[in-house]
């Protein structure tokens, strides 16, 4: 690894480390006022917001047109080249393309509340909610752009400290607004409100980069600056609206054939893999304005594609293993037994995450980083063929088993497609050795844990603590005696987490261990 492709790497790892801190506080303050208000709720009323909140977030699909990932990589792409003439330029389009679409779309959910309310849902109470939630999407396409911005000029101290303001408010808003008796109401103005002023504060910060631009002379105008960035969004589009449509009809024909209290605790379950996001969310976003780096250099491309595979596998699984293993015990200190379902659903939909060593999180952002957009496009349209039919099939048979089980496997023909694509125009795949090296010593924790804590009846925080230690110990285990990590592995991460600051002294000793036994 060459000093340039260090400094690089560094560079993104702690842009990474500075998205996991933020990720973690937002989280963390997010879930307290999420469980108070399912709580206070009921699973019933609960289920009844999580449906008023489907036709938001389809016009949450239509209001990313792409044009968010094509900021991040034109601005990362462009300062790292020193080509700084048209960066002005293209944040002035892109936050002109955010308001059209954002105001667009408000006025359009509003205007037509009554009638998904009433001729599509068939829930006349959802109404007045679906208006409330209205608000919030000028908010989310404003939040979306400012991230995209901050994500391509690698300012991400801004983007947590914007993460911890809004969900700060939010964890105030909802909860004191259902406190106060104001019911499933004020668990939308909760989500609306919060957003909105989101969206005003993205703007500012957006500002403030733009101000520090250097000034010169751009050589587009904002009507090609629009044009530039639809281009290169316009089948990210299409993708997203593919791939983002599926969870709404999803959520369309679980309300149609699957009781509220039981979508309430498939809320509650898919909720919780924001205990993933804690990780997978931050290093996700900073793997586009990293591949965009590398556009003519292939050997760097491949190190850095495999490197994000196995790296993030490495985190990833122990992570998935003991939620998995510890969802009865996480269940029932949340929420004793009001979602009796929510484990085994929160099993089936984290189970999803072990295909990172697949690529899951890498191969579409690789692809979208070196203009490969109508790819992504194809990819998820396969995985829409495929797994729509299953769930319009299983739906109605087995409820919201039929579903995760449909979603954990109709996806997996896209992986495979991408795969493919990638192995055809660059040459090279995943590390599935080591992907195979880091799995077997995960899944071995997580059987060996749920069935230790299955025979036992203890505190369910002592087996929450006792079951994430057995993971962790017997995952680390695994890693040595199967060799998943070479010593040339070993001194990349090194180098790498030296970027870090005193948490690499964390870090430290553990890759002393697994270096004394790794393979050369």
């Amino acid at each position: 690894m060459d000093r340039e492709l260090s400094k690089i790497l560094k560079r993104s790892a702690r842009g990474s480390i500075i998205l996991v801190m933020g990720q973690v506080a937002s989280t963390l303050i997010v879930a307290l006022g999420m469980i108070y208000v399912s709580r206070v709720l009921g699973s019933t009323t609960f289920g009844i917001v999580s449906i008023a909140q489907a036709p938001i977030g389809v016009a949450y699909l239509f209001i990313n047109v792409g044009t968010d990932q094509a900021l991040t990589k034109y601005l990362s792409q462009f300062r790292y080249e020193k080509k700084n003439a048209n960066l002005r330029r293209l944040i002035e389009s892109g936050v002109i393309i955010s308001i059209a679409f954002g105001l667009f779309y408000s006025f359009a959910t509003y205007l037509s509340a009554g009638f998904l309310a009433n001729q599509v849902f068939h829930e006349p109470e959802i109404e007045v909610l679906v208006r409330v939630f209205s608000i919030a999407i000028l908010g989310q396409s404003l939040v979306t752009t400012s991230w995209a911005v901050i994500i391509g000029y690698e300012r991400m101290s801004l983007k947590s400290y914007h993460s911890v303001f809004y969900s700060i408010l939010k964890s105030l808003t909802g909860p004191v607004l259902v406190y106060l008796g104001y019911g499933p109401v004020g668990a939308a103005l909760g989500e609306a409100v919060p957003m909105m002023f989101a969206g005003v504060l993205g703007i500012v910060f957006v500002y403030v980069i733009w101000r520090s631009v250097k000034k010169s002379q751009s050589t587009i105008s904002h009507i090609e600056g629009v044009k530039m960035l639809m281009l290169y969004g316009y089948p990210l589009f299409f993708s997203n609206l593919i791939a983002g449509i599926r969870p709404y009809i999803n959520t369309y024909l679980l309300s149609q054939f699957v009781a509220n209290n039981l979508i309430g605790n498939y809320s509650v379950a898919t909720r919780f893999s924001a205990l993933l996001g804690f990780v997978v969310t931050p290093i996700s976003q900073t793997m586009l304005p990293l591949f965009s780096k590398f556009e003519n250099r292939q050997d760097d491309l491949e190190y850095v594609y495999k490197a994000s595979i196995k790296y993030t596998s490495l985190i990833v699984y122990p992570i998935v293993a003991a939620i998995i293993a510890m969802s009865p015990q996480i269940i029932e200190i949340l929420y004793e037994d009001a979602y009796p379902q929510a484990p085994l659903y929160m099993k089936l939909y984290i189970a999803l995450f072990f295909f990172t060593g697949l690529g899951s999180l890498s191969n579409l952002r690789l692809l979208n980083s070196q203009h490969m957009t109508k790819t992504s496009l194809n990819i998820n349209l396969l995985q829409n063929l495929v797994t729509l039919p299953l769930n319009i099939v299983l739906i109605p048979r087995y409820g919201v088993l039929g579903l995760l089980v449909s979603e954990l496997l109709g996806p997996r023909v896209g992986t495979v497609y991408s795969l493919w694509a990638i192995k055809k125009k660059f040459g090279f795949t995943p590390d599935y050795q080591g992907t195979v090296k880091t799995f077997i010593p995960s899944f071995a924790g997580l059987v060996a844990a749920a069935y230790l804590f299955s025979l036992v009846s203890w505190n369910p925080w002592l087996e929450l603590f006792l079951g994430g230690v057995l993971v962790l110990v017997i995952y680390l285990a695994g890693v040595v005696i199967l060799g998943a990590l070479s010593k040339r592995d070993v001194h990349d991460i090194r180098i790498i987490t030296e970027s870090i600051g005193p948490m690499s002294g964390l870090v430290r000793p553990v890759l002393g261990i697994i270096e004394r036994y790794a393979s050369d």
